[in-house]
């Protein structure tokens, strides 16, 4: 929260890992803020990639798509989100051991998008202390 507060971002938290963002649900914030973002940055973590498959498409092009241990879907999201890597989005994230093989064949072969091992940090540590750093740069380090 510290980054965007800093940043001046409006950052959108849901507790669902099947809620998804529309342009619709953006627009009706935006007119009851008073704002127009200027960005759109996506986040999932672990089973928050149901969320993040309904959202591409309904939503416009984020700037930012953060992959937080969330390796458990089939390799269709995987070409949508190279989509959007294609049209300018920024990619990168972390994976933890337990999804090491999902990673390997659902999305590294079909995605540039740059995965750090953060076994050391566990499926659920590496949120707090990665997801800030993934929305200002590529790295958790």
């Amino acid at each position: 929260y510290r980054l965007a507060d800093r940043e001046g971002l409006v950052l959108l938290v849901t507790g669902s890992s099947d809620v998804s963002v529309s342009d619709e649900l953006l627009w009706g914030l935006e007119r009851r803020a008073g704002l127009a973002f200027g960005k759109l940055y996506l986040a999932a973590h672990s089973g928050g990639n149901v969320g993040l498959a309904r959202s591409l498409g309904r939503v416009r092009r984020p700037d930012r798509i953060a992959m937080l241990d969330n390796f458990y879907f089939a390799e269709s999201l995987s070409h949508a989100i190279q989509r959007e890597v294609a049209a300018g989005a920024v990619c990168a994230g972390y994976l933890t051991a337990h999804n090491r093989e999902r990673y390997e064949k659902r999305f590294m072969p079909f995605v540039y998008c740059p995965i750090q091992d953060r076994s050391d940090l566990g499926h659920d540590g590496g949120v707090n202390r990665c997801l800030g750093k993934y929305l200002a740069r590529t790295s958790c380090d």
